[in-house]
């Protein structure tokens, strides 16, 4: 189950840094079950991120999973911004193989009403963005 957490931690982009220093493992996971729990997310919608990378639209749950789990490792500010650099910088720095400076660019105009669309709306096109650049990538092999 805690490997669960941690890969959807991985494919929401949320391994990153709070307080300027990246979150242990550990911390991924506690984030990702604290938010889990607060929201009630259902565990269909934490697949279907995970497998599809894809935002359900008929869990209500996952835009407060998105805002807590972002403002607890620092992607989303008490205001509701997100934070692209520190987005960019870590896909850069972590496991990330595609072009970070592409993806983050084409969503960093993208800006929801309130804090829980503007993390829904940004995780549906960074993830967008992704399955993109990653099918290119297949198409060129």
């Amino acid at each position: 189950m805690n490997m669960k957490y941690n890969i959807v931690l991985l494919l929401l982009c949320v391994i990153c840094t709070y307080n300027e220093a990246l979150l242990s493992q550990t911390d991924q996971i506690e984030a990702a079950k604290l938010c889990a729990n607060q929201t009630g997310i259902a565990p269909k919608s934490i697949a279907k991120l995970t497998r599809k990378l894809s935002v359900p639209k008929k869990d209500p749950a996952v835009k407060f999973f998105l805002v807590c789990v972002y403002k607890y490792v620092g992607l989303q500010d008490q205001n509701g911004d997100m934070n692209f650099q520190k987005i960019r910088e870590q896909l850069k720095n972590d496991f990330f193989k595609y072009d970070t400076d592409t993806i983050v660019d084409n969503c960093s105009s993208v800006k929801g009403n309130t804090h829980e669309d503007n993390a829904y709306l940004v995780t549906q096109c960074l993830l967008k963005q992704i399955r993109k650049l990653s099918k290119s990538n297949k198409n060129k092999d």
